[in-house]
Order: C-alpha cells, then sequence, then structure tokens
C-alpha cells in the first residue's frame, strides 16, 4: 500500500525468527522499485538474526541510549 501511494521510504516495524518467502518477495520487488526499506533489528538484546531486517535489500536499524551505545534490550 505505502509504494502503491508513492512512498519512497517504507518502515517496517516487525521482525520474526525465521524468513518468509513471501515478505523475501515483497522487499525483493520494492527494492527493485527503488523503494528504501527499512526493518528493526529486533528487542531480545542478543545477536540474532530477525526478518525482514536480515534480508539484505533492508536496511536494519537498532536501538541506542542517549550515549549513543546499544540499548541493552536491543539486537546486534
Amino acid at each position: 500500500h505505502a509504494e502503491a501511494e508513492g512512498a519512497a521510504v517504507i518502515n517496517l516495524s516487525l521482525s520474526q525468527g525465521t524468513p518468509s518467502v513471501a515478505l523475501a518477495e515483497a522487499v525483493r520487488v520494492l527494492h527493485e522499485r527503488q523503494r528504501f526499506v527499512v526493518a528493526a533489528a529486533g528487542n531480545e538484546g542478543r545477536p540474532a538474526l530477525r526478518y525482514p531486517a536480515a534480508y539484505p535489500e533492508v536496511f536494519g536499524v537498532a536501538s541506542v541510549t542517549s550515549a549513543d551505545r546499544r540499548s541493552r534490550f536491543s539486537n546486534y
């Protein structure tokens, strides 16, 4: 819907521990259409891949403190 409305940047505020064929395909299409896709790294506080942030076409983001350090709950 966001892409159809002309969004150039799309934020996916969701994460899951396993890849999804449908989600991977949607991200691939958005990337081909030159949309910038951002997604959360996750909130378990550990070195874990979370999807869609783990897809190569997605810019994964994590939380930092006011001291510019990783928040203890943020994945990395």
